[in-house]
């Protein structure tokens, strides 16, 4: 599959999820799906899937608390629900203060308890060892 199959997937996949969201989801999807979502599903998901069948682009999820968060990724298949993130160094982790890497724990925590299974992929991983990333989605 060549990054032509890819770029017009993606967009069809894009407009697809865009045109079904209304308010903060679709606000969401066209803001916030950026660079490192991107990559996710360009250099691991479609190289190893090849398809973006049940996957959901910024999947929004209800916490603990009645709130709302979003995962990069997400894979529905019946009772299977996987979550996928793409992980920048900066922002996730050299910026985040104490509260933040605190709460981050505990979102993965409940989403674990709701039946979640996410996978972590960080950006330099997607750009420099692209081929891992997709051994793994093939096994997972």
């Amino acid at each position: 599959m060549d990054l032509t199959d890819f770029e017009q997937a993606y967009e069809a996949f894009l407009q697809y999820h865009k045109s079904r969201r209304k308010g903060e989801r679709l606000r969401k999807l066209t803001e916030d799906h950026g660079y490192g979502e991107r990559l996710l599903l360009e250099k691991a998901w479609w190289p190893a899937v090849g398809s973006f069948e049940d996957v959901h682009p910024e999947y929004e999820v209800r916490d603990y608390k009645g709130g709302v968060r979003y995962m990069d990724a997400a894979l529905i298949r019946g009772v299977v629900r996987l979550g996928f993130e793409a992980v920048g160094y900066g922002p996730h982790c050299q910026h985040v203060s104490r509260w933040k890497f605190s709460d981050n724990l505990l979102r993965d925590n409940h989403l674990q308890l709701d039946g979640w299974r996410v996978f972590y992929f960080s950006i330099d991983q997607l750009e420099q060892q692209a081929k891992m990333c997709q051994q793994l989605i093939q096994q997972i």
